[in-house]
C-alpha cells in the first residue's frame, strides 16, 4: 500500500477523532507512520461514517499487520457488508492475528457469505483463529456450522473446545446433544462448564440424566451450571437430586440448586426451598426466596408469569456490531440476544438477561471484577490484606495493593485494605466457594500476625543485645 505524509507534522489522531474529521482520518490511513495508520482506523471504527468504508477496505492490504487488524476490527464494527469479501480474503492473511480478528469481524457482520470461509477457518493452525471462527459462526446461528464444530470439540486446545460448545448451545441443533454430553467429560473444567451451559439452552432431555451426574463433578462451577441447566430443561427427574444438592455442604451448590428448583417449579420444592431460607449463606437464602417467588408466580398467574423467569427456548440471534474494546479477544456469547459480551459477564449488558453466573442465582460470583456480588458474609476486617499489605495483594490478585511500597503512601494503603481487601480479593480472583475463600483468608491472617510476632520478638532481641553493648 503507498504511503505519503502530506501533513504539517505528525497527525493528532485523537483530536481529529474529538473534531469527528473524517476526512482527515481517512487521510491518515495513508500517512508515513504505520502507528499513525494504525490508530486512524481504530478512530474510524469508532466513528462508524460510512464514508471511511471503501479508505478502510484499501487499508487491508497495508503492509503492516498491525494496520491491518485495526482496520478488520473497525469494518468489523460498522457492520458494513461491502466490508465482507475482503474480510474472507484476510482469513488466508500470513499473520495470524490478522486472520483471528477478521474471523471475528465476520461474525459481527453476520453476512451468510462468511459461513463456509469460517467453517475453514475452523482448521486453522492457530487455536486463537479457531476459537473465533468458532464464535462467530455460533453468533451467526447458521446450521451448516454444527457438524465442523462436533468435531471441534475434540480439539486438542481447551478454548477452542469451549467455544465450540458455546457456539452449539447458541445454534441449539439437537445434533450436538450427544456430543455435549460426552463434553461433560472432558479433561478440563471449562469446557465440562460450557457443555453443561450449552445443554440447558438446547433443552433436550437426553440431557437429563447425564446433567444429574454432573452435580457430583469435582468443580464448583461444573456443578452449578449443570444444575442451572437441569431447571432449564425442567424435566421432573431432577427435582430430588436438586433437593439432596440444596442440603449439601457447599453454598454455591446450594444456591444453583435452589434456583433450578425454581425454574422447574414444582411444589415438591416449597418445603427444602422453605428451610433454605434460614440458611447461614446470605446468597442460598436471597436464591431460595427467588426460587420461593417463581414457584408462586407459576401457581398464582400460570405459565405466562413464569415465562418472565425462563430464557425463550428460540431466542432470535441478531448480530449487531456494537464493539466498545479496541482489543479483539475472545469474547462470551449471548445466549439469548447473539450480543459479544465479556468473559466475566454474569449479565448481558443488551438484551438484560442473567447468564450462567448470575448472583444468588448460579451461585459463586468470585474472580468476575466490579461484575461481581460480593457476599455480606465476607464483607469483614481483613487482617491478612492489613498486615501484609502488598505481599497479600499479590496473592490474590489486588494489584492496588503495590501502592503500599510508596512511602508514606503504604501506611494509609494497608487501613485500606484491611477494610476493602476482602471484598476486592471476592472480585478479582476466582474462589471455589465462600467456605474456600474463608479459610484462605484465614490462613493470610494467620501469616500475618506470625510475622508481627516476629518482628517484636526481633525488635526486642536487637534492643537487648543494643543495651548490653552500652
Amino acid at each position: 500500500m503507498e504511503t505519503f505524509d502530506s501533513f504539517k507534522g505528525k497527525p493528532d489522531i485523537k483530536k481529529m477523532e474529538e473534531n469527528k474529521d473524517v476526512n482527515g482520518l481517512i487521510k491518515a490511513l495513508r500517512y508515513t507512520d504505520s502507528d499513525v495508520r494504525r490508530d486512524a482506523a481504530y478512530a474510524l471504527g469508532e466513528m462508524g461514517d460510512e464514508r471511511a468504508v471503501e479508505p478502510l477496505i484499501n487499508a487491508l492490504k497495508d503492509e503492516d499487520s498491525d494496520v491491518r487488524i485495526g482496520t478488520a476490527w473497525a469494518l468489523g464494527k460498522m457492520g458494513d457488508n461491502r466490508g465482507v469479501e475482503p474480510m474472507i480474503q484476510d482469513l488466508k492473511d500470513e499473520d495470524s492475528r490478522v486472520r483471528r480478528d477478521a474471523a471475528y469481524a465476520l461474525g459481527e457482520m453476520g453476512d451468510e457469505r462468511a459461513v463456509e470461509p469460517l467453517i475453514n477457518a475452523l482448521k486453522d493452525e492457530d487455536s486463537r483463529v479457531r476459537s473465533n471462527a468458532a464464535i462467530a459462526l455460533g453468533k451467526m446461528g447458521d446450521n451448516r456450522g454444527v457438524e465442523p464444530m462436533i468435531q471441534d470439540l475434540k480439539d486438542e486446545n481447551k478454548d477452542v473446545r469451549s467455544w465450540a460448545a458455546v457456539a452449539l448451545g447458541n445454534i441449539k441443533d439437537e445434533r450436538a446433544v450427544e456430543p455435549l454430553i460426552n463434553a461433560l467429560k472432558d479433561e478440563n473444567k471449562d469446557v465440562r462448564r460450557w457443555a453443561a451451559v450449552a445443554l440447558g439452552y438446547i433443552g433436550d432431555e437426553r440431557a437429563v440424566e447425564p446433567l444429574m451426574n454432573a452435580l457430583k463433578d469435582e468443580d464448583s462451577s461444573v456443578r452449578d451450571n449443570a444444575a442451572i441447566a437441569l431447571g432449564k430443561i425442567g424435566d421432573a427427574r431432577a427435582i430430588e437430586p436438586l433437593i439432596e444438592v440444596l442440603k449439601g455442604k457447599y453454598g454455591d451448590d446450594r444456591a444453583g440448586a435452589a434456583i433450578a428448583l425454581g425454574y422447574i417449579g414444582d411444589e415438591r420444592a416449597v418445603e427444602p426451598l422453605t428451610q433454605a431460607m434460614k440458611d447461614e449463606s446470605v446468597v442460598v437464602r436471597e436464591a431460595a426466596k427467588k426460587a420461593l417467588e417463581m414457584i408462586k408466580a407459576k401457581e398464582t398467574a400460570g405459565a405466562k408469569a413464569q415465562e418472565k423467569y425462563k430464557p425463550a427456548k428460540k431466542p432470535e440471534v441478531k448480530p449487531r456490531p456494537e464493539i466498545k474494546s479496541k482489543i479483539i479477544s475472545i469474547l462470551k456469547i449471548c445466549p439469548f440476544c447473539g450480543e459479544k459480551i465479556l468473559p466475566a459477564a454474569i449479565k448481558c449488558k443488551h438484551c438484560g438477561e442473567w447468564l450462567g453466573e448470575k448472583p444468588y442465582v448460579e451461585g459463586n460470583t468470585s474472580g468476575q471484577g466490579n461484575l461481581a456480588v460480593v457476599p455480606e458474609e465476607i464483607k469483614k476486617w481483613n487482617w491478612g490484606a492489613f498486615l501484609l499489605s502488598w505481599i497479600w495483594g499479590i496473592g490474590n490478585n489486588v494489584w492496588i495493593a503495590l501502592l503500599s511500597l510508596i512511602p508514606y503512601v503504604g501506611i494509609i494503603m494497608a487501613f485500606v485494605l484491611g477494610a476493602k481487601g476482602s471484598e476486592w480479593a471476592w472480585q478479582k480472583k476466582r474462589w471455589d466457594s465462600i467456605e474456600h475463600f474463608k479459610n484462605v483468608q484465614k490462613k493470610w491472617a494467620m501469616a500475618g500476625v506470625g510475622l508481627l510476632i516476629f518482628g517484636i520478638v526481633m525488635l526486642i532481641i536487637l534492643s537487648a543485645i543494643t543495651a548490653s553493648l552500652r
